[in-house]
């Protein structure tokens, strides 16, 4: 029917142009990429797109113009506005995945590389003009990382607090335009910041960025303390872990520090120190060893998985604070945080699946007792490590599996029939 024949023209005219519309600011190459990590987002996930299509759907306003239009038109022929919603639903959905799928492609990754050998000579540090609350708070953290740290782990801390400006300004003139930050530190240009009238106990947590700070500008990379970054900031890698790890330490070994953001992060970085060890990270921290960090991991896991758990952890990092702005932001906000979980749990059962291997253990209490303690240690390091998911690896590795006892204690059970031990397994 000739109707029909104009009606259709009409709505896929009007459909394309919609869809144009839309992606007037996405290029090809984005198009292609994020349409085929949308698809296969998808077919992972059809349960939770076919339920955020129903909710989109109850959710679409009437006073749309375009829809109005439409309705008007195609009011006898729903099968087509059904097909209008599906396109303008899947318009949305890629307009969204182009902004934060992007980060999980591995464009941010070129070569981890080690730091440059750096020889400081280790001065009275000569601060620049102060006011005094932030001298004497700078005097307090040098003292702490000499107390705590190792001469060849201040390296960086001494090169940079030579030569380091400070600036205190007003809100308006804060370069990270955010009116959370209360301290702020730019890699870039070793240059300290902090806001007037404002809690500077944060500054704590950029002190630890500077003493972990180096500037290769000769190879324009930036390495800071677990992130390298290009000197562009284009490409870059291990903010998240850097983030957690570095409010990890301020908190840790600044009493007065309050910085109580990068929970999650701070959270991940804590049960990482129990697989790398305390003394070890740390210093890999404060050299800006990142490579040094892989290379220590790629023991227990492969390199690709480890790359795969920073990249995740980065993913995190960036968007957990908008996760309201975006439908599917997050489900894969939660598949970021599972997989940066079970990548700790699997690597930590794997070191303590090797280090039993060399122990000799006078009888099966003892080596249960062994396995306890540490498992304990591990799992009471945070609330956001599941159980289920420590089992999951613990009877893979080691033939156990934790239980809750009526008294709430935690006590190993085996998961196979054990009939001795007399050295490691």
């Amino acid at each position: 029917r000739k109707d029909i024949i104009d009606y259709s023209y009409v709505f896929f005219n009007v459909v394309l142009l919609h869809f144009i519309f839309k992606l007037t600011f996405y290029n090809f190459f984005a198009f292609c990429g994020i349409m085929i990590l949308m698809f296969m987002e998808a077919s992972h996930n059809l349960t939770i797109l076919s339920n955020d299509y129903k909710r989109y759907r109850e959710s679409l306003k009437n006073d749309s113009r375009l829809i109005a239009y439409l309705k008007k038109y195609f009011a006898s022929y729903p099968h087509i506005m059904t097909i209008f919603y599906i396109i303008d639903y899947l318009t949305d959905r890629f307009i969204d995945f182009t902004i934060y799928y992007q980060d999980l492609i591995p464009r941010n990754v070129k070569k981890i590389k080690l730091p440059p050998e750096l020889k400081v000579e280790y001065l009275e540090p000569d601060y620049p003009p102060i006011d005094h609350q932030v001298e004497q708070m700078i005097i307090n953290f040098t003292e702490n990382l000499q107390t705590h740290f190792q001469p060849e782990d201040l390296k960086y801390f001494f090169h940079n607090i030579q030569s380091f400006s400070f600036k205190k300004m007003k809100q308006k003139d804060d370069p990270t335009k955010t009116t959370v930050v209360n301290a702020y530190y730019l890699i870039d240009k070793n240059e300290l910041f902090t806001l007037e009238d404002s809690n500077i106990n944060t500054i704590y947590h950029e002190l630890f960025h500077l003493a972990s700070t180096y500037n290769d500008e000769k190879n324009g990379v930036i390495y800071s303390g677990f992130k390298q970054t290009s000197n562009n900031f284009k490409y870059y890698i291990g903010q998240g872990l850097n983030e957690g790890y570095t409010t990890y330490l301020a908190n840790k070994y600044a009493a007065e520090s309050n910085y109580n953001s990068y929970l999650f992060e701070m959270a991940i970085a804590a049960l990482l120190e129990k697989i790398i060890g305390q003394t070890k990270m740390q210093s890999l921290y404060l050299q800006g060893n990142l490579k040094g960090l892989i290379l220590e991991l790629s023991k227990y896991d492969k390199i690709s998985h480890i790359m795969q758990f920073l990249q995740f952890l980065d993913f995190y990092n960036t968007y957990s604070d908008t996760a309201m702005l975006y439908p599917h932001l997050e489900d894969n906000l939660y598949n970021a945080s599972f997989y940066c979980l079970d990548f700790l749990a699997r690597n930590y059962c794997q070191k303590l699946k090797m280090a039993v291997s060399r122990m000799n253990f006078a009888n099966q209490q003892s080596y249960e007792k062994y396995l306890l303690q540490k498992i304990g240690i591990f799992q009471r390091t945070t609330d956001i490590l599941d159980i289920k998911l420590l089992n999951k690896y613990l009877k893979k590795y080691l033939g156990y599996k934790l239980v809750l006892t009526e008294d709430h204690y935690l006590e190993l059970e085996p998961t196979i029939n054990i009939k001795g031990v007399s050295h490691g397994r």
